[in-house]
């Protein structure tokens, strides 16, 4: 029943697990929560046709975009609204999630690469400590006060490791606790503590948002995958 009906379960009439898969709406899983606009790059032309012009490229993650909605920038936390949505070149109304596209802003606001742009009333967690499901890839263990890069869309942070709650096990039948650092493969509960805030959600909530990458910091290998309780 993975690929195609077996005839040792006769009595099972209903899809394949292939057929499944394929007919999941992964669009709208990886769509719902609300409006997330990381700022990835700053437009400053400095042509004398566009001698005045500054946007802001990005990709918009979750819920949707539209000129005239009323948004704060974060961490400044400064008001404003959107002024104009450019796609290729040409200008739209709005823009649906997962579209890369950039921004001009009503007032003349200082945003950055890294800043997030969010609807006024759909604000993030924005703080410096918080507790992730963290799946463990390197060789090298995370122990109790072990410091990383921690790259949260297209901001980047230092974070160390305060406790490992405890350890999940493979098979999901319980957790282990008493426990001091990750090897390869382990999967567990652990706390952060950044040097900087993040603008984030829980993963439950906004998978996008809600999701990171731990960095080593000597090799700059990927050494865990993190996604936020």
């Amino acid at each position: 029943n993975v690929v195609e009906n077996s005839t040792s379960m006769p009595w099972f009439s209903g899809q394949t697990l292939l057929e499944h898969l394929e007919k999941l709406d992964t669009v709208n899983i990886y769509n719902r929560g609300r409006m997330r606009f990381p700022v990835q790059y700053v437009i400053r032309p400095k042509t004398e046709e566009f001698h005045d012009f500054r946007g802001y490229a990005g990709k918009v993650y979750g819920g949707d975009i539209n000129v005239g909605d009323e948004v704060v920038v974060l961490p400044s936390e400064t008001k404003t609204r959107i002024k104009e949505i450019f796609f290729n070149g040409k200008k739209y109304q709005s823009a649906a999630r997962r579209t890369s596209i950039s921004v001009t802003l009503e007032n003349n606001v200082n945003v950055s690469r890294g800043d997030m742009i969010v609807k006024v009333d759909e604000l993030p967690r924005i703080e410096k400590t918080f507790n992730a499901t963290v799946s463990w890839m390197d060789a090298k263990a995370l122990a109790v006060g072990s410091k990383y890069v921690l790259q949260h869309g297209v901001h980047k942070v230092l974070a160390k490791v305060n406790a490992i709650h405890h350890k999940i096990h493979p098979d999901f039948s319980g957790v282990e606790t008493d426990i001091s650092s990750l090897n390869m493969n382990d999967i567990a509960s652990v706390s952060f503590q950044l040097n900087k805030p993040i603008f984030f959600d829980a993963f439950k909530e906004h998978r996008t948002n809600g999701s990171f990458i731990l960095i080593d910091p000597q090799t700059n290998n990927t050494a865990g995958v993190g996604f936020i309780e």
